[in-house]
């Protein structure tokens, strides 16, 4: 099938002064990426790492000054790619008098879509992010949750093959943003390619397949395999009185307290072996929890390491 989206040493750098004289501003530099059909990959990285620059181009709304850009093969600024794409802003924005039935007709219009054809789409969208009720409501009276749930409407009213997402959580509640996320996930199960940026790293620990981070402008390793092999924690709640330092020995152990102990472990397969071991000891366990590093958790400690 080829690849969904394609960078190739993509780098832009804004000019300063008039008419593009003066020492330019790099923003991007030597950006190499693929996507495979069918994946949620999530972007990341702190304000300034040029995250929405990238999805610009990639969706076409800015020029590289070097490389390419090709969404399913085809140029990023050609007629081919645009009518695979789905875009939505991280801060979108309609005509106060408009609807969103008004605003999904005109923009089911202008991606070619026949009339009664557009009519049924909208109705369908406007029902799939809960704002029939709202339909012919003016945008201006809208609050940000419900101008964001109208934008992915949008994105989404040319049955796009490719869907990039700028903060698409933004201002809505923790049930929208539930309900965002599992829309996502359908969307991956009927094939779609899905690139999302967003600074809520757990929520995109639940859903993304990939993990893309930009840091000053470059390509950061995958804060999901930054730690070879993976490391989890062991939680392991022990009555009072019952465990001895030479129960322990031996174990990998991060801290003791007079209440249990925590353990890192390379593999969940372990953690029979280590209660058990524990028990034949005689220690009474009361509890027993194995968690892995969150997103969050790493992506803080690999942006640690990048700094000078």
């Amino acid at each position: 099938m080829g690849l969904a989206i394609e960078c190739r040493q993509l780098s832009k750098v804004f000019s300063k002064g008039w008419f593009g004289r003066g020492s330019g501003v790099p923003v991007l530099r030597d950006i190499s990426l693929s996507i495979s059909p069918g994946e949620i990959v999530g972007l990341v990285g702190p304000n300034g790492a040029g995250k929405t620059t990238l999805m610009n181009l990639i969706t076409g709304l800015l020029l590289p000054s070097k490389g390419t850009v090709a969404i399913h093969g085809h140029p990023a600024r050609s007629i081919e790619a645009r009518r695979g794409l789905g875009y939505m802003p991280e801060l979108p924005t309609f005509l106060g008098l408009y609807t969103p039935r008004k605003v999904l007709q005109y923009h089911g219009a202008l991606a070619g879509i026949p009339r009664k054809e557009v009519k049924q789409r909208s109705d369908e969208l406007l029902s799939r992010v809960e704002l029939t009720a709202a339909a012919n409501r003016r945008c201006a009276t809208f609050s940000q949750g419900m101008r964001q749930r109208l934008a992915l409407a949008v994105a989404l009213i040319g049955r796009p093959r490719v869907l990039i997402l700028d903060e698409p959580t933004n201002g809505l509640d923790p049930v929208g943003i539930a309900y965002v996320r599992e829309m996502l996930l359908q969307l991956k199960g009927t094939g779609m390619t899905i690139l999302v940026s967003s600074h809520r790293l757990n929520e995109l620990d639940k859903m993304v397949s990939t993990l893309v981070m930009l840091h000053r402008g470059q390509l950061v390793e995958d804060p999901m395999a930054t730690t070879s092999p993976p490391m989890s924690r062991l939680y392991i709640g022990i009555a009072p009185g019952t465990c001895s330092d030479a129960a322990l020995k031996g174990l990998p152990l991060i801290e003791s307290t007079g209440m249990g102990v925590v353990l890192s472990i390379e593999s969940p397969n372990l953690v029979p072996a280590i209660v058990r071991g524990l028990v034949s000891k005689g220690v009474d366990i009361m509890s027993v929890k194995l968690e892995g590093d969150d997103l969050e958790t790493r992506f803080l400690r690999l942006l640690e390491g990048r700094k000078q």
